[in-house]
């Protein structure tokens, strides 16, 4: 594991990852942590309101009203020599 802590070839480096068998189609551990990333931002607001009024023992109003709010922003980053993706992708969602 340790030969592949530098991801990247040697002389190409941010160009091509360094990998431990070319002939398979898996990418260096280190490579996919820190090269391809991902975020994710989300806020949310959610609760509930209850008035009750009464007006005599045996008749009353009670109006309820509840939210659930929420604005979710991902991004998705592939570096330039993913495996699956060898020219990277950037999407946004």
């Amino acid at each position: 594991m340790n030969s592949m802590r530098n991801y990247w070839q040697p002389g190409l480096e941010g160009i091509t990852q360094f990998q431990y068998n070319y002939g398979e189609n898996h990418n260096n551990p280190f490579f996919y942590k820190y090269e391809n990333t991902s975020t994710q931002n989300k806020d949310r607001v959610f609760g509930n309101l209850q008035l009750t009024y009464n007006f005599t023992d045996n008749l009353s109003l009670m109006i309820r009203s509840v939210t659930d709010f929420s604005t979710d922003h991902r991004t998705f980053r592939e570096a330039w020599s993913t495996v699956d993706n060898p020219l990277g992708s950037y999407r946004c969602k």
